[in-house]
């Protein structure tokens, strides 16, 4: 599902759990954007072999050291281009083998969150496009691919829901406690693991953690923008937890328990990489369930 590090005013964002940390479409959303063609290809010169990029027209071709045209996926200068069996580079998106891609405008193959028109898509490394599932970083997409902001879906969540249908709203809150003391072992587990310090909790950046877990039911996507569309460094401040060199969120719907959703935000690596940040001293953590939806939130702090 977008990372910033700064003082203040520039800070590091995790794209989503939703997690949309930041994983919206965790920290920022990753993705890979071709080489444009933007030199001449080869040319023929006094009867030399044409090798390279081939421009025809308005469409390129791809001809190996042998001046044989290349068909099929070929990893160029560390990219990955589809040339169509006539030796077309194609662009957009492609079904392939029942598969669907999308290739940019320089014919890369893109991969990670990408918004395309309005809607947004992950892809995987592979290029495929995700469908219909719930990705690790908490977000949904539905069988077109498009990411649904509002579904961190209860198609996956029904044991959750069951189990919570019947507490009260104290109980809502203590099990929501429990949840967050359990990610805050597992942070530091991790942290462990890597040879880093243990994070302190922190009640201030708790307090933050609190604002954000009510907002996210609201409002939730790749900028970790709050409802109002300000930064979520605002949330910071409001709290006063203004005297910092680094800030991080990380954000995360859909998983029902603690293992669960440290699982999703471990194998993504923005999430990950704001996890095991070792300028980062200090964590709030807050868990809210509406409407049948758990919602994560890591704030850190350093």
């Amino acid at each position: 599902m977008h990372k910033r590090t700064l003082r203040k005013k520039m800070t590091r964002i995790a794209v989503f759990g939703l997690l949309l940390s930041s994983l919206t479409p965790l920290t920022a959303f990753a993705h890979s954007t071709g080489p444009v063609h933007d030199k001449a290809p080869s040319s023929r010169e006094a009867g030399k072999m044409q090798t390279g990029w081939v421009q025809d027209g308005s469409v390129w071709y791809y001809t190996g050291t042998d001046g044989a045209m290349m068909t099929g996926w070929q990893k160029i200068d560390g990219t990955w281009y589809y040339l169509a069996s006539s030796g077309a580079m194609m662009t957009g998106w492609q079904k392939l083998d029942g598969t669907w891609y999308y290739l940019a405008p320089s014919g890369a193959m893109m991969t990670g969150w990408q918004k395309l028109g309005n809607e947004w898509y992950f892809l995987y490394d592979s290029g495929a496009m995700a469908a219909d599932t719930l990705l690790p970083d908490g977000c949904y997409v539905d069988g077109s691919g498009k990411w649904l902001p509002s579904a961190a879906s209860s198609a996956y969540d029904k044991q959750a829901a069951g189990a919570a249908s019947d507490q009260s709203a104290g109980s809502t809150v203590s099990v929501g406690n429990q949840l967050a003391d359990q990610v805050f072992q597992l942070v530091n587990q991790e942290r462990a693991k890597e040879g880093l310090r243990s994070l302190k909790r922190d009640d201030t950046l708790d307090a933050v953690a609190g604002v954000r877990a009510q907002e996210i039911p609201i409002f939730m996507d790749q900028t970790h923008n709050r409802p109002d569309g300000s930064s979520f460094s605002t949330a910071f401040e409001e709290n006063g937890y203004d005297n910092y060199r680094i800030i991080a969120e990380n954000l995360a719907s859909g998983f029902s328990t603690a293992d669960s959703v440290m699982s999703g935000w471990m194998g993504s690596s923005g999430h990950r990489k704001n996890i095991l940040n070792s300028k980062i001293t200090e964590i709030g953590i807050s868990v809210n369930y509406a409407d049948g939806v758990y919602y994560w939130v890591q704030e850190f702090g350093g």
